[in-house]
């Protein structure tokens, strides 16, 4: 199992631990939610596929009061709606009813603030003023990439549904896969230019679904990766990548650091990566290719010209007698690539110091 611990802080773990506890009456229940929570718990089922404390919240909710899990269940769903249609939504009343089944329970109450992640910026002493009666309280998993719990739904994961199911649903994609891509990336040397653009390779093949669960845990970095030299490190160093958010295009940041790795002499594994023969085709992966390598260009400054991307593979066979000599030739050969490619080049103070670089 893969994790990526985005510096969750011990406070807020225990406050959790301290409801789970509040809401269990005796040993024999508590053996029972365990060995429930451990049934599911298997790596061919939920284990990193949800967060476990969170995991441990539902069903100690489904084991000790039933008709609030089961009402629970049913209102979630729209509530999750309602959040995202409206900016400013009214918490209370959902979990109040949740949470009062028979009667006003709150010690129920706090658990469905602990379990869905409900805080208020400006909440200093809940005990004074109740963190639902603040105007700035706020669901945080729904806009979360950090946490995987319940509350969280964004057409293409839903943890709920996955502690429904005790595994992952078809239509959805593994977290697992997604934090081990992650941290494949991270684990890359800065200067690693062929590692950089395998990774992009792979990446541009990912499905609409991988492709947000990605997004969704990139900039959540671990603390291992302080300790050595990669693009982990760099990220953490970076307050603009560590911020990571959803709607912050991905592929900017792969950009961003594949132009940091590229030098004039390793120049030609960009072009014999991105526009394979073998990897050339009528499909949709490697147009995303050709399209990427075009947007990279004009990353680096090269502005288009009359042709589009398509001009990439148009002049495939022309640029193929070249990247065997690009070592030997680099200037020569990177001109005559942008040149024949239907673009205007860079100046040649920029090409000196991207030479130089």
């Amino acid at each position: 199992m893969r994790i990526l611990r985005g510096g969750r802080d011990w406070h807020f773990l225990e406050q959790k631990l301290i409801e789970v506890e509040n809401q269990i009456y005796s040993i024999r229940q508590l053996k029972k939610i365990l060995r429930r929570v451990n049934q599911i718990w298997q790596k061919d089922r939920l284990m990193g596929e949800i967060n476990f404390i969170i995991l441990l919240m539902v069903i100690t909710l489904r084991e000790v009061n039933l008709k609030s899990f089961e009402l629970y269940t049913k209102l979630e769903p729209y509530n999750i709606k309602a959040l995202r249609s409206h900016h400013e939504y009214d918490l209370k009343p959902f979990i109040l009813e949740c949470s009062s089944v028979g009667k006003e329970d709150d010690n129920l109450t706090r658990f469905f603030i602990e379990m869905l992640d409900i805080t208020a910026d400006r909440v200093l002493n809940p005990a004074k003023n109740h963190v639902l009666d603040n105007p700035d309280a706020k669901w945080q998993q729904d806009g979360s990439f950090k946490n995987q719990g319940v509350g969280f739904n964004n057409g293409y994961t839903d943890y709920l549904v996955r502690v429904l199911a005790e595994r992952i649903p078809q239509e959805q994609v593994s977290d697992q896969n997604a934090i081990a891509n992650v941290i494949e990336l991270y684990e890359l040397k800065l200067n690693d230019t062929k590692g950089i653009l395998l990774f992009i390779n792979r990446y541009l093949g990912f499905s609409d679904k991988e492709v947000i669960n990605f997004e969704r845990f990139f900039g959540v970095v671990d603390d291992k990766f302080s300790a050595i030299e990669s693009i982990g490190k760099s990220i953490m160093k970076r307050p603009p990548l560590a911020d990571y958010e959803v709607n912050y295009d991905v592929e900017e940041v792969l950009k961003g650091l594949l132009a940091e790795s590229l030098t004039i002499h390793n120049l030609q594994y960009l072009f014999s990566s991105l526009l394979d023969k073998g990897l050339l085709g009528a499909n949709n992966e490697s147009s995303k290719r050709v399209d990427f390598l075009y947007d990279f260009l004009t990353f680096l400054g090269v502005t288009s010209g009359k042709h589009t991307s398509l001009a990439l593979v148009q002049y495939r066979k022309q640029l193929g007698f070249w990247l065997t000599l690009l070592t030997s030739r680099p200037i020569v050969c990177f001109i005559y690539c942008c040149y024949h490619i239907g673009c205007q080049c860079m100046t040649s103070l920029q090409m000196m110091k991207f030479y130089k670089s």
